[in-house]
């Protein structure tokens, strides 16, 4: 097998945007699959995602600095 039938998602970066719906605790599960696969995968949650999705387990998952909604509005 060649290493990029294994890693299909090699070199692709996506953006995981988690709002508040119930849907948003699957979101770390989709985070976790996609690093499996290869992806540079970063994530923004709002505030109310919050409530249901800790940002620290999307940060540690994705590997990257899970955005805040209050973050685009802070200078």
């Amino acid at each position: 097998m060649k290493i990029k039938e294994l890693l299909p998602l090699q070199n692709r970066r996506i953006v995981v945007i988690t709002t508040g719906s119930i849907a948003a605790v699957k979101t770390p599960i989709l985070v976790s699959q996609l690093i499996k696969l290869g992806a540079e995968v970063k994530c923004v949650a709002t505030s109310s995602a919050c409530k249901l999705v800790s940002p620290l387990s999307l940060s540690t998952l994705s590997r990257n600095r899970c955005l805040l909604d209050e973050d685009q509005w802070n200078t």
